[in-house]
């Protein structure tokens, strides 16, 4: 089972004009396409969705029809305190310690085939590491990461992933691994780059990362490279 935690808050189309997106970007057409992906899989899965203020007058609340679509509503908050959030709800929830949790924000579009991508890896590499569906553009640029060296993986379903050393907040793990590796992830005000720097040094935890991305953060200079997203984004349900 994939139990997606979906980090949301009141906020619709381009939203704030100080993040570049591309010109295209939509964060309904973020939600959109992710329950289009969830509808062509048979990998059972569920959305919580953690709203960070009041859902009124959002898009969101037409997509809780939805019988697989949950929305927990809290006072708005932001930082360390969303973190402390999320593992809040990971902690009293019922789920198996075997379920897979994926920790995902609101500004990312995934490509058909991802659930069967995500537990292929899994199943092949195990469930004591962390794993991205965004293959971050930085870790190809010499500038951000010159001697960066990456152990490279195939999958039982032949996909390539390899070793990365960081990814943004949107990242998959065990409830089990979550809940070992918590102290970690709260610590206040901790960067992601640092999280798993920190689960790397000492935990010896790997985060694994796809070749080609199974998603992307959309972030104009910043896409998962050699994938058409804008055509992913606009695929109607």
């Amino acid at each position: 089972m994939i139990r997606i935690i979906y980090q949301h808050y009141p906020v619709s189309g381009y939203g704030s004009s100080s993040k570049k997106r591309p010109e295209w970007f939509d964060y309904e057409d973020c939600f959109k396409n992710l329950l289009h992906t969830l509808g062509l899989t048979s990998v059972p899965w569920s959305i919580d969705i953690l709203m960070d203020g009041e859902k009124s007058e959002n898009w969101i609340s037409k997509y809780l029809r939805f019988d697989k679509v949950m929305l927990h509503e809290y006072p708005p908050c932001g930082g360390s305190l969303q973190i402390q959030r999320v593992f809040d709800f990971i902690s009293a929830s019922k789920w198996s310690s075997r379920d897979t949790i994926y920790i995902l924000e609101n500004d990312y579009i995934h490509k058909p085939g991802w659930p069967e991508h995500l537990v292929s890896a899994i199943n092949t590499f195990g469930t004591d590491k962390y794993y991205t569906l965004y293959d971050h553009p930085d870790k190809y640029s010499e500038r951000d990461y010159k001697n960066l060296a990456s152990q490279v993986l195939l999958a039982s379903d032949s996909y390539h992933w390899r070793t990365t050393p960081s990814t943004c907040f949107s990242f998959v793990a065990s409830k089990h691994l979550l809940e070992k590796d918590s102290e970690i992830f709260l610590i206040p005000k901790m960067a992601d780059h640092l999280i798993f720097t920190m689960l790397s040094c000492t935990k010896n935890r790997r985060l694994l990362s796809p070749i080609q991305g199974l998603s992307t953060h959309c972030m104009k200079k910043w896409m998962s490279p050699g994938v058409d997203w804008q055509s992913l984004a606009k695929i109607s349900m």
